[in-house]
């Protein structure tokens, strides 16, 4: 299984973006696709650093950027990535699932799309949105708040 993830920081000005990325050799597999140091999701509240990143992981990957950077799964329903290298066709819509991380400071979250290193067989849309839930109720499960490793 591997991760596709579009992680996205919202900082004050006064905060170091570092505090708020992976180790090193998870960071450079990340690739910035926005980055404001004035404006971002929380330019109305004065915190002017914005960062987007997207990358594609493997499963140990994906576990040390999990904790690297404190994060846990949600069940908040998304509307999905738009546009993720990984989906199908590129410019389509990938389903997610919501990570958040809790800081005094900013906002930090990743949508995270699991992706299985096999074919499935024909799929219907109907088992394809059964299929996404199980998956994502184990990632829940596996990396939600109360599962979560400091």
């Amino acid at each position: 299984m591997e991760f596709g993830i579009i992680y996205s920081v919202d900082i004050p000005e006064d905060q170091r973006l570092r505090n708020y990325l992976p180790r090193a050799k998870i960071h450079r597999k990340m690739r910035v696709t926005e980055s404001k140091n004035r404006g971002g999701d929380l330019a109305y509240a004065g915190m002017g650093k914005h960062r987007r990143y997207c990358a594609l992981f493997t499963k140990e990957q994906f576990e040390q950027f999990v904790d690297d950077c404190g994060l846990y799964a949600t069940d908040t329903e998304t509307g999905g990535i738009l546009g993720a290298p990984w989906s199908n066709p590129w410019y389509g819509i990938a389903p997610a699932i919501s990570f958040d991380g809790e800081d005094d400071y900013g906002m930090i979250n990743a949508y995270v799309t699991p992706l299985p290193t096999w074919e499935p067989k024909s799929l219907t849309a109907e088992k394809e949105e059964r299929w996404f839930k199980m998956i994502k109720d184990a990632m829940v499960r596996r990396y939600g708040r109360k599962q979560h490793r400091s």
